[in-house]
């Protein structure tokens, strides 16, 4: 039972200021990125360029050593799958088989954990959907996660990975409005998305007048 959106968002906005405190002190080094780091398999909605580019990301709060995710790599997961029982055609194939509605995110602004800033996105029952048929088709464990019950109805683009003390965001600042998504990809990938290390395995298109 996930809670309200409205309550998910005002979550969300205490965890961005209650890590504030905790960015000036920040220590812990960048994941590994790259080629010898593409160990992850995952489901994820990209930003198309066009719209990444169109977004108010010029200003981010960064130091030179932070990572700033490239425009292309900008996007939402839907599901991890590491954990996944399946092989990842089987999976892909059970996706095919089905048809999906276009994915529409409505922007918040940024918010910021003690690692990442990001773009705060909240979702309806498209990305809902989506995600409970990708964890069927790969036959994905559900235990019981508390803090994803909360934030049920929110999901994340990261926008910026901190290596060392970071800057939060002003309130009210980064892009908002609503933007479309409409391909998923399964890919293999690193902790970023990075161009370099991501293979994409599948693309599934997100068109209720497409199947198979």
């Amino acid at each position: 039972m996930h809670a309200p959106v409205a309550l998910q968002r005002v979550l969300a906005a205490g965890v961005t200021y209650a890590a504030i405190r905790r960015l000036s002190r920040r220590q812990a080094p960048l994941p590994e990125r790259g080629p010898k780091a593409a160990a992850h398999l995952t489901a994820v909605l990209r930003f198309p360029l066009d719209v990444a580019s169109a977004l108010d990301l010029g200003a981010l709060p960064a130091s030179r050593s932070h990572y700033r995710y490239p425009l292309s790599t900008l996007h939402v997961t839907v599901a991890n799958l590491d954990q996944a029982c399946v092989p990842a055609p089987v999976g892909v194939e059970a996706l095919r088989a089905l048809t999906f509605e276009p994915v529409t995110l409505r922007l918040d602004g940024f918010g910021c954990s003690r690692d990442t800033l990001f773009i705060r996105c909240s979702y309806g029952e498209e990305l809902a959907v989506l995600r409970r048929a990708v964890r069927r088709a790969f036959a994905l464990p559900r235990p019981f996660n508390p803090v994803k019950a909360a934030f049920g109805q929110l999901a994340f683009a990261n926008v910026l990975r901190f290596d060392g003390p970071g800057v939060a965001p002003a309130r009210g600042q980064g892009p908002e409005g609503l933007v479309v998504l409409d391909n998923l990809d399964v890919v293999r990938t690193d902790r970023y998305l990075s161009d370099e290390a991501t293979t994409v395995l599948a693309r599934v298109p997100l068109d209720r007048c497409s199947a198979g």
